[in-house]
């Protein structure tokens, strides 16, 4: 019974990760990752505390080897996602034939309800240090968010790519009208070759 209330916790957290694309901008900032934290460490303590309310020692143990796990572990995860790399230039905001002129330009689509998005977010872009690698070769980053509907990189999207599905991301390089472009899952070798850089430049 208690195994059944703590994935309740879980189901919360499930809950507030589905939810998010939903709320006001305010709301759905990257500090949400720490409320999806709090509800599955809330599950490991409520298992301890079960545990001990039924005097259960090596049941005990056992959860509490889960509680750790569940909190602890997690907590790299929730604060690499809670603190997201610096770098990105929103799309509102930014002039791509202007940034075209100085150096190549990626624009990468992406939503708050798109998984696959997330996952490039993390293996491509998801440290400081890739994000400065970039920058340091004169790339400019562009990140189109197109969790609302009436996001302003959609049209932009639909002319790159008719079917405006995503993940997807535009390399406009000096010099070629037309850009180059990434759909589906990729990782750095698949973006660097695209921008023109070998592996040691974009060390």
């Amino acid at each position: 019974m208690a195994i059944k209330q703590a994935t309740g916790f879980i189901l919360i957290a499930v809950a507030a990760y589905f939810v998010r694309p939903l709320l006001p901008d305010v709301l759905r900032g990257p500090e949400v990752w720490w409320v999806i934290w709090a509800c599955i460490a809330a599950c490991g303590l409520f298992l301890v505390a079960s545990a001990v309310r039924f005097k259960q020692p090596n049941a005990g143990v056992v959860t509490g080897v889960i509680a750790l796990r569940l909190g602890g572990g997690t907590v790299p995860l929730a604060y690499r996602l809670a603190n997201p790399p610096t770098g990105w230039v929103k799309f509102a905001d930014a002039d791509i034939a202007t940034l075209q002129v100085d150096g190549p330009v990626v624009v990468k689509f992406t939503a708050d309800w798109c998984a696959n998005c997330q996952t490039i977010e993390q293996l491509v872009f998801g440290t400081q240090d890739q994000m400065d690698a970039l920058g340091e070769q004169g790339v400019a980053l562009v990140k189109a968010d197109l969790t609302k509907r009436g996001a302003p990189g959609w049209p932009l999207l639909a002319e790159l790519n008719p079917a405006r599905a995503i993940p997807f991301t535009a390399v406009y390089l000096p010099g070629e009208s037309s850009p180059r472009k990434l759909t589906g899952i990729y990782d750095a070798g698949e973006l660097n070759e695209n921008l023109g850089l070998n592996r040691e430049e974009a060390k």
